[in-house]
């Protein structure tokens, strides 16, 4: 009898730590533009001088302290199924330097326990070939670099393109982290040279290993429905489409189930309701940023997915999961992002608001199977 209920025991105990390695790993992506997380010092190759205790911002130790510790704030009030605080994967944009980053890192979010950083770093005797103000796109994670990360340029003066091969558990997972170039004095062909150079890359990936998981993030200062997204870096807007032609890479927008303007608008307009009230609407709940002269929404953050992470092997996207995430501390009280400095032309000063960052972060879930 005793032998038998020990039997009993051991099967339930095996049984339950089997169900228990089976379970899924989920974890958290974000993409965040930091607005302008600059150290205090000078570097003349670059205009930053802005950013400096004597510069128009005034930039202090004491206020970049502060902005560090409200961009923390956001980062830190992310919660995961598996206990930790905090996106396993955070992709920036709109960082100064490594040194900040660092600094950022190990003062205000040692919770987040990120073993990975990763960050341009151009070599200090050269001359200068990126962006002019010297802010770049930087990724954080948990998850340890599975090969050496590269560095992509579309054409001289423009931020770089960071691929950062990751992996969990054997399993690899490739960031692709871009800041776009701004929507101010148009652009739309440099959008245009960012998004085809990410698409031959995307390719490239897909004919060496069309299973490989790859997520695709940043601002891209262009909206879902722009030919920037559309036609160069050919996000697909027929989910079935991933069944079609399995020689090319196919890319989708996670925001899609929830933003997709045009099928909001038919279904509005299909149902008799107020179109233009309904876009307004929309416009105001997808938005990452907020075009204040202007009073228009945008939605500029994107996180596209590969074909792979709807399969059933490896990551896999978790539905619906895509959000933009808006912590209640820094919005204001129109709804959009509360910045943490801006320049008031008028009184011809910086005026420190208290937030965090102009942009609101986007963020979904994957899981390993």
């Amino acid at each position: 009898m005793i032998f038998r209920n020990f039997l009993v025991l051991t099967t339930i105990f095996f049984l339950s730590f089997s169900l228990f390695s089976l379970q899924a790993l989920v974890i958290s992506v974000m993409s965040y533009n930091v607005e302008n997380l600059f150290d205090t010092e000078n570097d003349p190759r670059y205009f930053d001088q802005d950013f400096t205790p004597e510069g128009r911002m005034e930039w202090t130790e004491e206020r970049l302290q502060e902005k560090m510790k409200n961009l923390s704030e956001v980062v830190l009030s992310v919660e995961n199924s598996h206990g930790h605080p905090c996106p396993d994967i955070l992709g920036l944009s709109e960082v100064e330097n490594r040194q900040v980053l660092e600094r950022w890192r190990d003062e205000h979010l040692r919770a987040c326990e990120y073993r990975t950083l990763v960050v341009h770093q151009p070599d200090p005797t050269e001359d200068r070939d990126d962006d002019p103000r010297g802010i770049r796109v930087a990724v954080m994670s948990r998850m340890t670099l599975a090969d050496q990360p590269s560095m992509m340029q579309p054409y001289r003066g423009a931020r770089y393109i960071l691929e950062v091969p990751l992996e969990v558990q054997g399993q690899p997972l490739i960031v692709i982290k871009s800041h776009w170039r701004s929507r101010i004095n148009g652009g739309e062909e440099r959008r245009a040279q960012y998004a085809q150079m990410i698409a031959n890359r995307l390719q490239e990936i897909h004919l060496a290993n069309p299973f490989m998981d790859v997520v695709v993030m940043g601002d891209f200062n262009d909206e879902p429905e722009d030919d920037s997204l559309l036609k160069h870096l050919q996000v697909q807007l027929d989910f079935d489409g991933r069944f079609r032609d399995s020689r090319k890479f196919f890319l989708w927008n996670s925001s899609y189930d929830l933003f997709h303007l045009p099928s909001v608008l038919e279904r509005a307009k299909r149902e008799g309701y107020d179109v233009d009230e309904i876009e307004r609407v929309a416009r105001r709940i997808r938005g990452t940023f907020y075009f204040e002269r202007d009073k228009i929404w945008n939605q500029i953050d994107h996180i596209l997915l590969s074909r792979s992470l709807f399969e059933p092997f490896g990551f896999r996207y978790i539905p619906e999961s895509f959000r933009v995430y808006r912590h209640p501390k820094f919005v204001n009280e129109d709804g959009s992002p509360k910045s943490f400095v801006q320049w008031n032309s008028r009184q011809q000063r910086p005026e420190y608001l208290g937030g965090a960052s102009d942009h609101f972060p986007v963020m979904l879930r994957l899981e390993l199977q």
